[in-house]
């Protein structure tokens, strides 16, 4: 049978031990108890901690993060565990490591920073200070480079570390498609820049104002960066700008005197050298006449050049590449 005692007060009857009921000490409004307290809250002054609430503490590691649970710091003041943070304010550290993704959406101001992986910025960078430095690399044997992801085309900006030069050019890839290059000595090649030169390789004869080296007899392209030059003879320029041309024709087989004076023919305007007479050799019989000249064209893009025979008939073009040649090239 169960027994009850109601009663509104229990006092100590000695006020060194309070009152102990079933191993449970009371004392001066403290609660002493050797085993288990159970309760669905308790009540601290004007804190309430609710069970959900102790459940956070419960089974803790110091140091160490556990899901679901309150965060603490061991002995050194380290955490280790976390996986996300997320902070509205400001964070202030000596020191970062982070072997993961950093996502901040605010301003983040470092005195150094360097990184192993990818960062990524979806607004604008500010390096200042009074001798600001960007530095990429780590000074050991391999290339470096800045690439410009573009919406239709990439380029880059990077250092060929095997040929120690800089160099920018086309797509992500460094040195695949590079359009110019600086070496260590600060020479400064243009590799794709547009230029070309043909020459007569076999003899061809050509009337008045014919289109020289345009495939009559036979011509040779020792090169065509661009493959601007068709095989008829004309030019037709890539980009707009200032081109320097050069024309030599030579004639050793013709046997009359007369009047020799090639033109130069471009979409904007013609460019014309003096007239010239053959000479007759009396005693070979044999004529000859040789003609050089050098053409500074600005041009459009898609415009036109070519050499175009002027003479009083017929002349024969000598297969002579010192001689008889068409070359250009866009110098700016």
């Amino acid at each position: 049978m169960a027994s009850e005692i109601k009663v509104d007060t229990v006092s100590e009857k000695t006020s060194a031990n309070g009152v102990t009921i079933d191993g449970v000490a009371l004392k001066d409004g403290a609660v002493t108890a050797t085993g288990v307290v159970t309760g669905t809250a308790f009540t601290a002054g004007s804190a309430v901690l609710a069970e959900a609430e102790l459940e956070l503490l419960d089974g803790l590691t110091a140091g160490t993060a556990i899901a679901s649970k309150v965060v603490t710091t061991d002995a050194n003041i380290d955490t280790t565990g976390m996986r996300n943070l997320t902070i509205s304010g400001e964070l202030d550290a000596a020191t970062g490591d982070f072997s993961g993704v950093v996502d901040v959406a605010g301003a983040t101001t470092v005195a150094a920073l360097t990184a192993s992986g990818l960062i990524t910025a979806n607004a604008d960078m500010l390096i200042g200070g009074t001798t600001p430095t960007l530095t990429i690399g780590d000074a050991g044997a391999e290339d470096a480079k800045i690439v410009f992801d573009g919406n239709a085309q990439d380029y880059h900006i990077g250092l060929d570390d095997s040929a120690d030069t800089l160099v920018i050019g086309k797509g992500s890839a460094l040195g695949t498609t590079a359009h110019i290059i600086t070496d260590a000595d600060g020479h400064v090649t243009t590799p794709l820049n547009p230029r070309f030169r043909v020459v007569q390789s076999t003899a061809g004869d050509f009337a008045n104002n014919a289109t020289a080296f345009d495939g009559t007899g036979a011509i040779t392209e020792q090169y065509d960066i661009g493959a601007n030059l068709a095989s008829n003879g004309i030019f037709t320029a890539p980009v707009t700008g200032t081109y320097l041309f050069s024309i030599g024709i030579m004639d050793t087989n013709s046997t009359e005197d007369m009047e020799f004076a090639p033109q130069f023919v471009t979409s904007n305007r013609e460019y014309k050298w003096g007239i010239r007479n053959k000479f007759v050799d009396n005693t070979t019989g044999v004529t000859s006449m040789q003609m050089k000249g050098h053409v500074l064209a600005d041009m459009d893009a898609n415009d036109t050049a070519f050499v175009k025979v002027g003479a009083g008939g017929t002349i024969t073009i000598t297969a002579n590449a010192e001689h008889s040649y068409f070359t250009g090239v866009l110098i700016g």
